[in-house]
């Protein structure tokens, strides 16, 4: 038998099948009538838990049910696929009525899907659809509606919430092509408000604190670009995000410090790679406002160990590219040195202006730390007196009879063979560094001027003016010598 003759044998038994509509129909209000008592149980069900206190997703639930589980919309395509061809089935003749029948065994199939769809939720399977709607949202009300849902839940599986992030930074960075800044706002603000209920399996992630920051300098850009000055609405809700964002890197930094310091390693690595991004990518001046600002709250974590538990080492997570040194002044690529700097004196003169106390550790910690190469008692006696405003006609003076509030110890080296030219080597690194960072104070003019005002001056034979003073000209002839020699 061939194809023209099998295809007019079924024509013909399905022409003569009078009783098909009746077993189709059949068909159709079987899957209905099961259908129906489950999507108004589950419905109910999940109704009820959005009038609860806890949000376990129940938003975003019925979102999920109503368009990928139930698919309720498609559900009565499906019953209009199985029934309506029905009533054609008197007036149609054998090939009119095979058509009728595959139009309603396709009905019958999606239907038989839905049903599966639906098994598969029950059995515990949720995620997957979770995950499947959060993905294909396109309406910006129930796509905040499903992600605020998603937020507000606690206790979040971390394997199932780095998933979610995912989606949502996918969400996030459409949202920015699409220039949609009042959806960004509203979905960054719900992550944002929901960080005591986020793991630390999230939260110090690489990938998602990377994606933080990199959102954080797109807000910046766009907010504070010149180009968007009259830009009115999306110009604030830019400016919105950005503080935004900026509070939550904070909140992920204290909560880092707070339940593992060791992991602090990787937000810095991320903020040390973020910058590097930043100033290898665009210009230098505008990468200096916004680095700046990024960076404010994270000088006081290791300047005034904000949010730091006691006797915790912060240091060693300060980036050697950061730090003060010969090296990273002169490099010109290197702008973040010279921001940390900038930020250490404006921090420093006013611990110097208004001491607390007679030892500041804090500036103690930061000058050995910020300065690595210099000799710490040394150095801190030419920071005061660079620093420190004069209080009367001579700067030397003043310098001498204030408050001397840190470069008390030096630093600890195991004693070796080559002890003393380490200790040569940063006396030298301290002469050279006091010029390059004060080259209008340390002119060999000046110095010489300086010298003779700390000679002159007369302070009993034992007192802690004549050793300061004694001190402060070394350190003047020091620094004199260094420039004479490489003059």
């Amino acid at each position: 038998m061939d194809i023209s003759e099998l295809t007019e044998y079924i024509i013909k038994k399905v022409e003569e099948a009078t009783s098909l509509p009746n077993y189709i129909q059949g068909i159709g209000l079987a899957l209905l009538g099961v259908l129906v008592p489950l999507a108004i149980a589950i419905l109910t069900e999940v109704y009820q838990k959005t009038r609860g206190p806890e949000e376990d997703f129940s938003r975003l639930d019925v979102l999920v049910i109503l368009d990928k589980v139930f698919k309720i919309k498609n559900i009565i395509i499906y019953a209009l696929l199985i029934f309506i061809p029905l009533i054609f089935w008197e007036f149609l003749p054998g090939l009119g009525r095979m058509l009728i029948t595959a139009v309603s065994a396709i009905g019958i199939a999606f239907m038989v899907k839905t049903i599966g769809h639906v098994y598969s939720w029950t059995k515990g399977n949720v995620f997957t659809y979770r995950f499947s709607l959060l993905k294909n949202l396109k309406n910006h009300h129930d796509l905040e509606i499903a992600w605020d849902s998603v937020w507000k839940t606690e206790k979040i599986n971390p394997r199932y919430e780095l998933n979610f992030f995912e989606i949502f930074s996918h969400t996030i960075e459409s949202k920015i092509e699409e220039e949609r800044p009042d959806t960004i706002f509203n979905l960054i603000y719900s992550f944002s408000d929901s960080l005591a209920h986020r793991s630390l399996y999230l939260l110090a992630n690489k990938d998602a604190l990377e994606k933080l920051l990199k959102w954080h300098h797109i807000a910046w850009k766009k907010a504070y670009s010149k180009k968007r000055e009259r830009m009115g609405d999306a110009n604030y809700f830019w400016m919105m995000i950005e503080n935004v964002l900026e509070d939550t890197l904070i909140r992920v930094k204290q909560r880092i410090l707070k339940q593992d310091i060791n992991l602090f390693y990787v937000f810095i690595e991320c903020l040390k790679n973020h910058i590097h991004r930043i100033t290898q990518s665009f210009d230098i001046s505008e990468s200096q406002g916004y680095i700046t600002r990024l960076l404010h709250h994270h000088y006081k974590t290791f300047l005034e160990r904000v949010d730091v538990p006691e006797d915790a080492d912060i240091w060693r997570f300060f980036p050697n590219e950061w730090k003060i040194t010969k090296r990273n002044i002169q490099d010109k690529n290197n702008i973040i040195a010279k921001i940390t700097f900038a930020y250490f004196r404006h921090w420093t003169v006013k611990r110097l202006l208004q001491p607390r106390e007679d030892f500041d550790i804090l500036l103690e910690g930061a000058s050995k730390n910020l300065f690595p190469e210099v000799d710490p008692l040394l150095w801190a006696p030419i920071l005061i007196f660079a620093l420190s405003p004069p209080t009367g006609d001579s700067k030397v003076k003043s310098s001498i009879e204030r408050k001397w509030t840190f470069g008390h110890f030096g630093r600890l080296h195991i004693y070796s063979s080559d002890s003393e030219s380490v200790a040569k080597k940063e006396k030298l690194n301290t002469y050279e560094l006091a010029t390059l960072l004060f080259p209008n104070l340390f002119t060999k003019e000046n110095l010489t001027i300086f010298i003779e005002e700390a000679k002159a001056l007369k302070y009993p034979a034992e007192s802690l003016e004549e050793w300061r003073k004694n001190l402060l000209i070394e350190i003047f002839q020091g620094i004199l010598d260094y420039l004479e020699q490489t003059s």
